[in-house]
């Protein structure tokens, strides 16, 4: 709460403690390098930015060209009747508190060139429904999206390597979040008090992905998640301090997963493993070996009867908990049949049949 206070009022600091070196067309810049021939936006105490700003790629000052290549720290600091900003092909960065509190900002398109976004860069954009997080964003600072209270979709462009610190903290109209498998770390906070998130989506992928000192998504109401890879954890945390997620009811793990450690099922009513070698595991309550739902490869139930933990769950079965009833992806091919009780046969059979295709995707069809 306190630093939730100080970003407030920082973010309310007046305007007149900017100045600025020329202003064209209605946008005021800095001169940031007179060597390189760059500027950056900046701010004015004489006028607000409101309406639809076009930010050019070039700026003409004293007889040279200076390309614009930042949005330098607030320079759109409490423009409350700001709409829309379209960025320059040059924007390199946008700076700290660079749209604070820009609360009717609606449209938004950080290019691919960009890469920086400073800290609280977009604090309480409210009027922001969605973004996408270009992949050329190598440095993200704290709070760049934090309180943008109807932002319900984020996308993540594959080639991304990093989600800042409580980059998301507080976007209460998320519901689903997809993170690719580019991603190398996610920071402390990430997704904190995103209340009316319930479905989280982390892509298989053949490297750790390595998460921050508090676990980016406590305060959510994650329901239903889909693990695809490893979970390591930043230097100098631990991995039982950020991996603590209680509430979800059903876990997916890839078949990418090797190792769950970090695994907590206070809630957990089902857990759907992929991987035909079964992951290392801590161990599970009496009560919940007797109730947790366990669905694993067809074919694997020898191999998953021998290891521990799995071996001590009642409700062991092959397949999946859910399946298409007749739809197959016309360029995968059949690799074998089973009946519900897993033996194989050579075509379907009344009832339930279980369908492993040749890429390993294995369905459920009623005949």
């Amino acid at each position: 709460m306190k630093k939730k206070l100080l970003i407030i009022a920082l973010c309310s600091i007046a305007t007149h403690l900017f100045a600025y070196d020329f202003e064209t067309n209605g946008i005021f810049y800095n001169i940031k390098s007179s060597k390189d021939l760059t500027a950056e936006v900046t701010n004015s105490s004489e006028v607000s930015y409101e309406g639809d700003i076009v930010i050019p790629d070039e700026v003409s000052f004293n007889g040279k060209t200076l390309k614009v290549v930042a949005i330098g720290i607030k320079s759109f600091l409490n423009s409350e009747k700001l709409t829309s900003v379209t960025f320059g092909k040059n924007v390199e960065s946008i700076e700290d508190q660079a749209f604070c509190n820009c609360i009717n900002l609606k449209d938004i398109n950080i290019p691919h060139n960009v890469k920086t976004l400073g800290s609280n860069s977009f604090y309480g954009c409210n009027a922001l429904t969605r973004i996408t997080i270009p992949k050329s964003l190598t440095k993200i600072d704290y709070s760049a999206f934090a309180d943008c209270a109807n932002l319900s979709e984020i996308q993540f462009e594959d080639g991304l390597k990093i989600i800042g610190e409580n980059m998301f903290e507080g976007c209460n109209s998320l519901t689903q979040i997809v993170i690719p498998n580019s991603v190398e770390s996610i920071e402390n906070n990430a997704f904190r008090f995103c209340e009316k998130l319930e479905k989280l989506i982390i892509e298989d992928g053949d490297t750790e992905l390595c998460i921050g000192g508090f676990q980016p998504w406590s305060g959510t109401n994650v329901t239903d998640l889909y693990l695809g890879r490893n979970i390591g954890h930043l230097p100098g945390f631990y991995m039982q301090t950020f991996w603590v997620m209680s509430t979800p009811t059903q876990y997916t793990i890839g078949e990418k997963v090797t190792e769950m450690s970090w695994l907590a099922c206070k809630n957990v009513e089902t857990i759907v493993l992929k991987s035909i070698v079964p992951p290392a595991c801590n161990s599970f309550s009496d009560s919940q070996y007797a109730k947790i739902k366990l669905y694993i490869p067809v074919g694997t139930k020898e191999a998953y009867m021998k290891a521990e933990p799995w071996k001590n769950f009642w409700n062991l079965t092959e397949g999946t908990p859910t399946g298409i009833t007749h739809t197959i992806v016309d360029n995968d091919k059949i690799e074998s049949i089973y009946s519900t009780n897993g033996c194989k046969v050579e075509k379907y059979v009344r009832g339930v049949n279980i369908v492993k295709m040749k890429s390993g995707k294995v369905y459920k069809i009623r005949k």
